[in-house]
């Protein structure tokens, strides 16, 4: 809500990095300076002439609009998905999606792959062992 669509404060990769560790370290607590690095390129536009965004600013108004907005059921799409095939990777530290949401949507689909993702927040990496079984395992069960 704070970052959405503004542009880092951060001038360099240094200031940047030591941005995302002071807002991110809690729900990413092992990563190592490579790690965070590689997210700050990954994330930002790094380059000669400062730090800049690699996405639209106006996702800010949308985002604003629809985290003030009544959130809409979702659940008859979740059961839409029926038999297909079904993955969830929930970073442990997630502050988006809780442990009671993952915990129903297991109930309705016990069939799901599931993991959830120590000392990440609500995206894990995917590189992280359990996030590629789950992944390894849904394309075995999707052929």
């Amino acid at each position: 809500r704070t970052y959405i669509g503004r542009k880092p404060r951060a001038k360099n990769l240094a200031e940047l990095v030591a941005g995302l560790r002071k807002d991110m370290e809690a729900a990413f607590p092992d990563l190592p300076e490579a790690k965070w690095q590689t997210l700050a390129r990954r994330w930002f536009d790094v380059g000669d002439q400062g730090v800049g965004l690699t996405y639209d600013p106006a996702l800010r108004k949308a985002f604003l609009e629809q985290d003030d907005a009544t959130p809409p059921d979702l659940w008859p799409l979740f059961d839409a998905m029926g038999t297909v095939p079904l993955a969830l990777l929930r970073g442990a530290n997630s502050d988006l999606l809780s442990a009671q949401t993952a915990a129903q949507m297991q109930a309705r689909r016990p069939d799901m792959i599931y993991a959830e993702i120590p000392d990440r927040g609500h995206i894990p990496f995917l590189d992280e062992p359990e996030s590629l079984r789950v992944i390894h395992r849904l394309i075995e069960e999707s052929r």
